[in-house]
């Protein structure tokens, strides 16, 4: 267990031929997230009319971020990771 442990991940050549996920996945939450939010709206018929402000800019916060996640994109055409000199992503700008 510990031999497997101390053994470097070279996650170039360990991802290389995977599929990016990262696409369906946010525009997953994005219709999800979006719909909670408009779902929300619902409220409005059994709250108070002092807090229907409260919903309405939890439905708007809400809907706002679903939005902002349908934005998320994969990695481009084949473009691989940048990795440092441990196989790790790099956090590093790419020049």
């Amino acid at each position: 267990m510990f031999k497997n442990l101390n053994t470097p991940v070279d996650v170039a050549t360990e991802l290389k031929d995977s599929a990016d996920f990262t696409a369906p996945v946010f525009r997953f939450l994005s219709r999800t997230i979006s719909f909670i939010g408009l779902l929300s709206l619902v409220l409005l018929f059994t709250v108070p009319s002092n807090q229907r402000m409260t919903v309405v800019w939890f439905a708007a916060l809400t809907v706002a971020v679903g939005v902002s996640l349908s934005f998320v994109r994969g990695t481009a055409n084949g473009a691989k990771p940048a990795v440092d000199n441990n196989g790790l992503p790099s956090l590093a700008p790419l020049e």
